[in-house]
């Protein structure tokens, strides 16, 4: 450990600096920067907070324009080689359903997401990670914000940031 104000050697139990007299521990500079730090993180959490909340309502979008435009192009016929066989137990009544659970998990997980981020439960950053994961399947968009909140989160020093309380 040095001085903060002349730079002389100090040890850990000296309580001021032998050359100039200055008090050991941490510069008033250095605390400002962590609070500088600290502060520009927590703006970042609000934004990504907002994404979230938009990438939710993206998905209700698509999923509602998809709701009206799919029976529609399910009602064309698409040549003559229409009706094909399709496997016995994976029929497309089955394949619309498992995609609007799919679309209505994804809708739930994002705004659970944005919730967990605004206020910072002890177990938020499992769930921001979960919903990144699963964003990361939605590509471009999802892909970007699911890249963007795991290295946003990512590591034991923004662990520290994020546990702090704004």
């Amino acid at each position: 450990m040095y001085c903060s104000k002349c730079g002389s050697a100090l040890t850990e139990k000296q309580p001021s600096c032998p050359a100039c007299g200055h008090p050991a521990g941490k510069s008033p500079l250095l605390n400002a920067g962590v609070a500088a730090e600290q502060t520009r993180f927590d703006r970042i959490i609000r934004r990504l907070s907002g994404y979230w909340v938009l990438f939710a309502a993206l998905n209700l979008v698509l999923g509602a324009a998809g709701y009206f435009i799919g029976p529609v192009g399910a009602a064309a016929h698409t040549g003559p080689y229409e009706p094909w066989p399709h496997p016995p137990l994976w029929n497309w009544t089955l394949a619309l359903d498992v995609v609007w659970i799919l679309l209505a998990s994804r809708v739930v997980l994002s705004l659970l997401a944005a919730w967990a981020l605004n206020e910072r439960f002890p177990w938020s950053r499992p769930v921001v990670f979960l919903a990144g994961a699963a964003a990361i399947t939605q590509f471009p968009i999802g892909l970007v914000l699911g890249a963007y909140t795991i290295a946003v989160l990512f590591g034991k020093h923004r662990a520290a940031m994020y546990a702090h309380q704004p």
